[in-house]
């Protein structure tokens, strides 16, 4: 029944759209008509103007007369044969058939993660692409947003920019070297920004650093478009990797692919959980995880009507006490914060504007994006050069591989030939630099091997104990730091 109405709905759509261009074409015909009648020398010959205004009309009748018994003759046909190729929130874009299958489907839009299409012909898309953009010299960047590009707060600080979202205030620093890394890399990468910040927010920081749409223009994908996933994923707009290079803090967060290039993260003003707004944002994805789990077991309570409501008022009661709690931190935080602002004697305003020059110092030194902007040029120009022949090539055999992927250039293999002991979270760090991880048993028969963060383990098997700062390190920096100065 659903699917009727969704096709007659379709129907309906077709028709009227066919009305609005008959209507439309007619006014246009009307025009014309007037500003025919109007013309001096056409009045000199009434008869034949009336004469060929009404074979004109007659002619615009018979084409929209053929169209639609077109549409008619096609309606079936275009239903039986409609290869469903693209679906909108679970209906055919073309026929309106609801598609329950929709396994061997992608996301094919930034702005939505609801339009689908099927992946044999998105890819054929992102191939066209691909090779569009290696005939401009061109690759794909995507860009994270917050610690990569801006340090964001709740609190009320100096900023660069600032806006304000649903009564919330944000203040925003900018990373130096900014808008230099933007110019540089608009000459080599198509940008896309990826952030795990909500749509509303992420649009206010993309419209403060590219007022002009100049670097990225729309091409943002953000949570509220990303599956509900809160790991990113270059196959949530791309079929195709190979001349995709990513920009970002967080390594973890794309799943340790190695088109990733770390870049240490920017903080700028004090980081809590009640002012930094990725802290805010996992809090609040926390808790909303917190209470569905309490859903689920609320419905899945057993017992006499009233205990089930006994039990519902004293939930309702408790979120509220646990949201009332929370908005008075956030308040109380801020509201000292503004107090302390307010209430500087002269002293203390000299030791902070001598703080803040401190900082801005400090800022000043962190010369990240101008570092990264040679590894890119680095490794754009690598890739080019290493794939002059496949470019070459494309026209002709319109397939991907004789390309030499991007990871050949991007990845890092600087822990080669070092071993270590650590936890499985630091594990996926050490193997992305090209080191080995040894498990604790095997520690003592392999040379050239440390431990990271155990005393415990490093005095029983006697080998050296390394701060987790020194993979941190090597990553940021895409070199091999001297590991005795890490020693712990």
């Amino acid at each position: 029944m659903d699917e009727d109405n969704s096709k007659d709905k379709f129907l309906e759509i077709e028709e009227e759209t066919c009305k609005k261009v008959k209507l439309s074409t007619k006014k246009a015909v009307d025009n014309i008509v007037r500003e025919y009648s109007a013309d001096n020398s056409v009045k000199e010959h009434s008869a034949d103007k009336n004469k060929d205004q009404q074979d004109f009309e007659e002619e615009i009748e018979e084409i929209f007369k053929s169209f639609e018994e077109e549409i008619a003759d096609n309606e079936s046909h275009l239903k039986e044969s409609c290869s469903h190729s693209i679906v909108v929130q679970g209906l055919c874009a073309m026929c309106g058939d609801e598609i329950e299958d929709v396994s061997n489907f992608v996301s094919v839009v930034h702005n939505s993660d609801k339009v689908l299409q099927k992946y044999e012909d998105a890819y054929q898309t992102n191939l066209k692409h691909f090779f569009s953009l290696c005939k401009r010299n061109k690759m794909i960047l995507l860009l994270d947003l917050d610690h990569t590009l801006v340090h964001v707060t709740l609190a009320k600080a100096k900023c660069d920019f600032s806006f304000v979202k649903d009564g919330v205030s944000f203040y925003a620093k900018t990373r130096p070297g900014l808008c230099e890394f933007l110019e540089e890399m608009h000459e080599l990468f198509e940008m896309h920004v990826f952030t795990l910040g909500v749509r509303e927010y992420a649009n206010e920081i993309c419209k403060n650093i590219d007022p002009d749409k100049k670097y990225f223009g729309d091409r943002i994908i953000s949570r509220s478009e990303n599956n509900g996933e809160l790991k990113k994923s270059i196959k949530r707009i791309l079929n195709i990797d190979k001349n995709v290079l990513v920009l970002d803090d967080s390594l973890a967060t794309w799943r340790f692919v190695e088109n990733v290039i770390v870049i240490a993260q920017f903080i700028y003003y004090e980081v809590d959980e009640f002012s930094d707004p990725t802290l805010v944002a996992k809090r609040k994805i926390r808790e909303e995880k917190q209470n569905k789990r309490n859903e689920t077991k609320n419905i899945a309570l057993e017992g006499k009507k009233e205990i089930n409501d006994f039990l519902a008022k004293e939930c309702e009661k408790n979120d509220k006490e646990i949201s009332n709690e929370n908005a008075s931190k956030i308040k109380r935080d801020y509201v000292q914060m503004q107090h302390k602002d307010l209430n500087f004697s002269c002293e203390n305003i000299k030791k902070t504007f001598e703080k803040d020059e401190t900082k801005k110092t400090v800022k000043k030194e962190d010369r990240e994006l101008y570092k990264n902007i040679g590894v890119f040029k680095k490794i754009h120009s690598e890739f080019f050069s290493s794939n002059k022949k496949a470019i070459k090539n494309s026209e002709k055999c319109n397939n991907l591989d004789e390309f030499i992927s991007v990871c050949e250039f991007s990845k890092l293999n600087i822990l080669e030939g070092m071993s270590f002991g650590c936890s499985a979270e630091l594990a996926n760090y050490v193997i992305f630099m090209g080191g080995t991880v040894v498990p604790i048993q095997n520690l003592k028969s392999i040379e050239n091997v440390y431990i990271v963060e155990n005393k415990e383990m490093s005095k029983k098997f006697n080998v050296k104990n390394v701060r987790k700062e020194f993979l941190l390190d090597c990553l940021c920096n895409r070199r091999l730091e001297k590991i005795d100065a890490y020693f712990i």
